[in-house]
């Protein structure tokens, strides 16, 4: 189920939680296996191999949950920059980049519980579900505070002071679907920055995606993400 864009609904029949900066992926654990996949139908499992503890956090019960993978940097902010160290994908990481990029997943729905298709319950009745699923603490899952009745254009101000990506809301009536829904809306935090072009790709003669950089406080230049472009490279 993926969230449309748009402004901070408002009503008391929406619930609000943040969104973060990471990689959309699905879990399936069942009899202590567990296979991650990304969006597009991916696996990812051998990306992510840390992830195969999120079945001993939910006590061994067959699952499938929907969630964000997420690496964080130094203020505990999930970092798509360095997440990105962890790909290419469908290759398992070398020992020392496991140690220095952690990733964890955000569960923050779920499809089903031990064989039971949860999703034609309502958003609310599954978060119920979600959060009494955990029932070991972990460092590679974590189920995010859904907040109720606070208005989700002030939810979008505080993310916007601590630098956060946005917010999602969510009917809490709704049923998980696939595809993009109205029921989920996502308003992200605009923010602008000064960036650089580094480098781009493309057939010859032809550009398809830039490389952006930016430059952190001690000057040097850090990926700040790519961009679909056209145009000629001469």
């Amino acid at each position: 189920m993926l969230a449309t864009l748009g402004p901070p609904p408002s009503g008391d029949r929406w619930a609000v939680e943040w969104k973060f900066d990471g990689q959309r992926a699905n879990l399936i654990v069942d009899r202590g296996e567990v296979v991650s996949f990304s969006r597009n139908g991916a696996d990812v499992s051998l990306t992510f191999p840390e992830l195969a503890l999120v079945s001993q956090a939910v006590g061994g019960r067959a699952v499938v949950l929907d969630g964000e993978i997420v690496a964080l940097d130094a203020q505990g902010r999930p970092s798509f920059t360095r997440l990105q160290r962890r790909w290419p994908q469908n290759r398992r990481p070398k020992p020392d980049l496991l140690r220095s990029v952690p990733v964890q997943l955000i569960a923050f729905d779920v499809l089903a519980v031990d064989g039971r298709d949860l999703t034609d319950e309502p958003y609310v009745k599954r978060r119920e579900v979600l959060e009494s699923l955990i029932v070991e603490e972990s460092a590679v899952v974590t189920v995010p505070k859904a907040f109720f009745g606070v208005p989700a254009a002030d939810m979008l101000e505080v993310a916007a002071q601590h630098h956060m990506e946005g917010i999602v809301s969510k009917r809490v009536d709704s049923p998980y679907r696939e595809g993009r829904s109205p029921w989920w809306v996502k308003s992200p935090v605009r923010q602008s920055a000064e960036l650089a072009v580094v480098a781009f790709a493309g057939p010859p003669g032809r550009v398809g995606a830039l490389l952006l950089a930016g430059h952190r406080d001690d000057g040097a230049l850090e990926l700040a993400g790519a961009r679909s472009a056209r145009g000629s490279a001469r």
